[in-house]
This record gives structure tokens, sequence and C-alpha cells, in this order.
């Protein structure tokens, strides 16, 4: 790789993006503790992550390869191409939240273990959410063509600014509007991100490109026709997190909230790792691929994958040696009761042995979205969501909460296992 300036770079603004966002959970903590006003948010804030993650994904990742041919053309086809999918995704999306709005407390009330007060929260939290969904579809579609021309730094940096917003919010306004505060902060913050998202764009000389209104049309159909089985792999890949907080939801009043503060901890690694490589390895894998042969292509995943994985298996040791210590420091001086940091520490525990594998299935999956190879990745994320499921309903019997862990690293792992066997067939084959 040729030139290092975005390896060494893009993660040190990933940190940057990230770390407010890692203060977030402990903010929450600090000021709401563990309640069933904070079982709400987190349970409405995982059913809007889980679109969010879908389409965050279509943007960022499934659409690099069709910017990489469209970029070839000219700028105009690649914001034609981009704009005609928008103009599909973004009303979808607030159809889908609205009519989800009109039968979510039925739902709840039917299939989830929240009580009514709960279930009321998280209906109106979830309806204040809406907004922010629909800014960061629009913000993913622009950090897509970001990637795509290898300006790495604002997708990696820009989380900060909602970030920020999150916690002033929280400070200023926790007393005044309770849990609400947060939702409001997510607003504001993605309506800023968005604002400098477009000044971004029009410093690259996308401002006012438009091209010719038949640009596109062809590659738009031929993106539904082809992503189509990649789009409902990521909602099953997606969902899992949600499935988890369902099961989670039984086992009583604060067990939701005690899940999200592990499961965000867990979140740490797995994302600056994510943001601050991935999206390079990606890039660099899609133009491989269609320029290299099909050897050089395999060798340089398999040299990515190797270097990348070092360093996260380093990193999911130290984390967890260290990691009833990373609890207490991390929530041990807030409104979280003390007696609970144990179950924390054991669920984190669990979760970030999983991390090698959840970062390779991650990098596996986009080797995947650059070959098209859109019904393994289906078949592969149905899996992974049957194995979650299974082993969650198994080991919530016997292990409670811990169990959630245990059928993560579980599910995560054979499936990754499985995962890399399919795509070692697939490069056999198309080296005969």
């Amino acid at each position: 790789m040729k030139n290092l300036r975005p390896y060494l770079m893009t993660p040190l603004f990933a940190v940057i993006g990230r770390s407010g966002g890692i203060l977030v959970p402990f903010f929450i903590a600090h000021f709401y503790g563990v309640s069933r006003e904070t079982d709400a948010f987190f349970f409405a804030c995982a059913i809007v992550m889980f679109f969010w993650g879908v389409f965050q994904q279509v943007f960022e990742t499934v659409l690099l390869p069709f910017h990489a041919e469209n970029k070839r053309e000219s700028k105009e086809a690649l914001m034609a191409f981009l704009r005609r999918v928008l103009y599909v995704t973004l009303p979808v999306v607030a159809m889908g939240c609205f009519g989800l709005r009109a039968v979510l407390p039925g739902l709840l009330g039917r299939t989830s273990g929240l009580d009514a007060e709960s279930t009321r929260i998280v209906s109106e939290t979830f309806t204040l959410l809406i907004p922010f969904l629909l800014l960061t579809v629009w913000i993913s579609a622009i950090n897509g063509v970001l990637n795509s021309y290898k300006a790495f730094w604002f997708p990696a940096f820009s989380p900060f600014i909602r970030s920020a917003v999150i916690v002033a919010g929280m400070y200023l306004f926790h007393e005044v509007l309770g849990i609400y505060a947060i939702p409001a902060g997510f607003v504001v913050g993605e309506l800023i991100r968005w604002g400098l998202s477009l000044v971004v764009l029009w410093r690259l000389g996308f401002w006012g490109v438009r091209g010719k209104q038949t640009a596109g049309k062809s590659q738009t159909s031929g993106f539904w026709q082809q992503s189509g089985y990649q789009i409902l792999a990521l909602g099953a890949v997606q969902i899992i997190p949600l499935i988890n907080q369902w099961c989670v939801s039984w086992l009583g009043v604060g067990d939701l909230s005690l899940y999200n503060y592990a499961e965000r901890l867990y979140q740490i690694p797995f994302q600056l790792f994510l943001t601050g490589q991935s999206q390079i390895f990606f890039s660099h894998w899609a133009d491989s691929y269609y320029a290299q042969s099909r050897q050089e292509f395999v060798r340089r995943v398999h040299r990515s994958l190797g270097v990348a994985l070092l360093v996260v298996i380093g990193c999911a040791m130290g984390f967890w040696l260290f990691r009833h210590l990373l609890v207490r420091f991390a929530f041990g001086f807030g409104e979280v009761p003390p007696e609970t940091l144990s179950v924390i520490s054991n669920l984190f525990g669990w979760l970030i042995i999983s991390l090698p594998a959840a970062v390779a299935n991650t990098l596996l999956l986009r080797v995947l979205f650059v070959m098209r190879k859109s019904a393994g990745f289906l078949v592969q994320s149905v899996a992974r969501l049957g194995f979650q499921i299974g082993l969650n309903v198994l080991l919530m019997r016997f292990y409670g909460i811990e169990g959630v862990g245990m059928a993560t690293l579980l599910s995560v792992g054979i499936t990754t296992l499985l995962l890399y066997l399919h795509l070692l067939w697939l490069w056999r084959k198309e080296s005969l």
C-alpha cells in the first residue's frame, strides 16, 4: 500500500470522532443511572439504530463498488446515480418509521417484557428520533461519496460533533427534559453534522453537480437488483442488537440498561477499528477487484486481514484482563448501583472475547460486497441471526444476562468460520 497517510491519519480522526461517543453512555450512567427510563431509552435507540445501521452500510459500503465504477465516468454520473437511490430511500424510511410508530405500543405490549410506562417512553423517544434517522441516512450517502474519493477524514471525525451536542444537552437539560434531553441532542447534533457534510462536499467540487436526467438510470435499477440480497442480509445482521435487547427485556427492570452499558463499552474498540481502518480496506479492495488479477486481490485481502487481526487480538486481550478496572472507571462514579458493576464486567468480558471474530466477520462481509456475492451474504447473515436467537433462549435460561454474551461469542465465531470457508470456495472457483 503505497500511500500510508490514510492509514495513519484516519485512525487518529476516528479516535477523535468516536471519543465523544465513548463518553455518551458514561454520561447517561452518571446522570440517569439504571432505571425504567434508561431501559426505555436504550430500547427505542436500538430500534432506530437498526434502521440507521442498515442504511449506513448501504450508502457507505454497499454503494462503494458502484461509486468506483461511476467516478471513472464523471462526477455527474456518480451524483445522478446517488440522487436516484436517495429519492427512493428517504421516503421509504420516513413511511416505515411512521408506520412502525403507529403499531409500536401494541407490538411492545404483546411481545416484550416492558411494562406500560416503559412502552409509552419507548414510543415517545422513537418519535423524537425519527428526524435524526432521516438526517443520518442523508449524511451516510454523502459519506459514501467522500470515502470513494479517499476523503476519509470527515466520515471518521464527524461523529464527534453529534456526540458533543448530546453530552452538552444532557449536562444542561437533564433536570428539565429528563431522559428526553438525549434524543433532542441526537437531532440537533445530526443537523449540524449534515450542514457541515454539505460544505465538505462543496469543497470537493460537487456543489451544483447534477448531470443529465438520464444519467445513472440503468445503474440504479441494477443496484436494486444486485443489492436486494445485501440489504436483506444487512437487516438480519443489524437486528441482532435489537433482538438481544428484546430478550433481555424479559429479565427485569434495569437489566436492559446493564446490557447496554456493557455493550457500549465493547463498541469502543469495535467501532474505533471499523471507522479507522475498514473503510480504507474496503475502498482499496474495491479498486483492486476491478483493476488487478484475482490472485493479487486475494493476497491483498489476506494481508489486510492478517494485520487487522493481530492488532484486534492484542486489543481484546488487554480489555479482557482489565475489564473490572475499566468498568469501575467508566461507571463507578455516577448513579449506577455499585452492586451491578460486577454484572457489567462479566457481560463485557464475554463480549470482548468475541471482538476478533466480530471484526473478521465484518471485514469478510465487505469482501462479499466487493465481489457482489449477495446470496452468500444473505445466507450467512440469516444463519447468524438464527444462531443468536436460539443460543439466547438456551443460555439465558441458565446464565441470565451473561447468556447473551456467551451466545454472541458462539454465534459470531461459528458464522465467521463458515464465511471464511465460503470465500475460500469462491476464490478457488473463480481461479479455475
